[in-house]
């Protein structure tokens, strides 16, 4: 397992000028939900920062909650983060902020997708296809600009306790290519000792966990950094107009075609990021990506940064 000293960090963000609330966050998360990350890849991340303008996306696995805070948690002393959740997450249905996400800060997150029924099951959450707006696309692409934020998002829907789905989410290649840096982090997160933290409607195992001291332990592994094939911001933009109900009714038969053959790409892109991700699992986690990262290892290779 390789290690990064507690005072080294990226020259991009230091420990002093990053945000403090969100470190506490992750300091909290740490010593309640689950124990101290074991991480693995740090080369990975060290040789992608070595270029000081050099932004990225960091995308997560989502088996659990547990897996994007456990993630913050890995990078929140290193990078200013921003943390990409699904608006019902942080607020209600009127808008109204949530105690903890005000308490960990609202800058520290960029927020996607309409409000959601609140009588909604859990079940129907996790496979409810989440809504890509593109202006709020937009301004999470102006914000890595802007603010050298560094954005923690999702590699596909929540699957909670399940192997990896088969659909990827496309949510952290659109952002990749909005913001121009082109370039995504796969991180994966795993649990050797077979059980994960509690999601967050699971707060009572989380609360017994740490109660019994019986926090779960909890793997992080980086993979090599992935550079995305280039799509023309005219392609990103026809495509993210096919993506909105309110945009796509007004768009030409052609304009539809070609933005579906657009989303075809960004769907196959984001199958880069997913074969990262399912090479750092055992593979009962790997679900067809397992599969597919066997049968063909030529098309990744090409896009992984040497």
């Amino acid at each position: 397992m390789s290690e990064v000293p507690n005072n080294e960090v990226s020259s991009l963000q230091s420990k002093e000028v990053s945000d403090k609330r969100l470190r506490l966050f992750a300091w909290g998360n740490e010593r309640f939900v689950a124990k101290e990350p074991q991480v693995d890849g740090w080369e990975n991340y060290e040789e992608l920062v070595a270029d000081p303008e050099q932004n990225f996306v960091i995308a997560s696995t989502h088996r659990s909650d547990a897996e994007i805070q456990t993630v913050v948690t890995t990078f929140a002393s290193k990078r200013k983060l921003g943390l990409v959740t699904h608006r019902a997450n942080v607020q209600n249905q009127d808008g109204e902020w949530g105690l903890g996400p005000k308490l960990i800060g609202k800058d520290n997150f960029l927020v996607l997708g309409v409000n959601r029924d609140a009588a909604q099951t859990t079940e129907a959450r996790a496979n409810d296809r989440y809504h890509l707006d593109p202006a709020e696309m937009n301004i999470m692409a102006r914000r890595m600009q802007d603010e050298k934020m560094t954005p923690v998002v999702a590699a596909h829907r929540p699957v909670y306790h399940s192997p990896l789905p088969d659909s990827p989410g496309i949510a952290d290649v659109i952002l990749a290519h909005l913001s121009g840096s082109r370039t995504i982090l796969p991180v994966a997160v795993d649990w050797p000792g077979g059980e994960a933290a509690g999601n967050s409607h699971e707060m009572g195992k989380v609360a017994k966990n740490f109660i019994t001291r019986n926090r779960p332990e909890v793997a992080v592994r980086i993979a090599k950094a992935i550079k995305l094939p280039e799509i023309a911001k005219d392609d990103i933009d026809l495509a993210m107009k096919v993506l909105s109900s309110e945009s796509r009714k007004d768009l030409t038969t052609g304009e539809r075609e070609h933005g579906l053959l657009t989303l075809r790409q960004l769907e196959d892109q984001a199958g880069l990021v997913m074969r990262a991700l399912a090479e750092k699992l055992p593979q009962e986690t790997r679900g067809k990506w397992g599969q597919v990262q066997d049968e063909d290892q030529s098309t990744s290779g090409d896009q992984i940064i040497k």
